[in-house]
């Protein structure tokens, strides 16, 4: 019983932590120059509310301890993935200072160039990282980012 009790504990620091580090990545990035508003996906929103339920579920009925802890981490992952993607969908877009997509954010400065995979994907050199791809199901989206990125690494501040 102490598993589920210990996850569900974590749940308001688990959102702390998040909120903090969504405010931070806004701060680092500046003011908005053109942002997506991309509204949350309703999924993420009944996920939230049924993350709790799910590690509440082994209070209710005797599990083995394996059990109880696969069932109470994976309400745990399932909690962050969904804050993680709904606080980052409103913030989504080109910053004075970098780009935040899909709860990724990166800083212009380590951006060194980009190429297109294909029309609706982007291929992002990232010094000291793997390349990062940004994709968006809307080509004018994808077009509009590689606008921005040609302007900021043509013209560095």
């Amino acid at each position: 019983m102490l598993i589920p009790v210990v996850a569900l504990a974590l749940l308001p620091l688990l959102s702390a932590v998040l909120i903090l580090r969504a405010v931070s990545i806004g701060r680092k990035m500046g003011a908005p120059l053109w942002l997506l508003n991309r509204r949350p996906r309703l999924q993420f929103l009944g996920v939230l509310v049924c993350s709790p339920l799910l590690i509440a579920v082994n209070l209710l009925r005797d599990f083995g301890p394996v059990t109880v802890f696969v069932i109470s981490l994976t309400g745990l992952l399932a909690f962050a993935i969904a804050l993680t993607d709904l606080l980052y969908s409103g913030m989504m877009g080109v910053y004075e200072n970098g780009i935040v997509w899909n709860s990724v954010s990166v800083c212009f400065s380590s951006v060194t160039g980009f190429n297109w995979v294909d029309p609706y994907t982007l291929s992002l050199r990232i010094t000291g990282r793997s390349n990062l791809l940004l994709s968006n199901p809307f080509q004018t989206n994808i077009g509009r980012l590689a606008e921005c990125l040609e302007d900021k690494l043509s013209h560095p501040r």
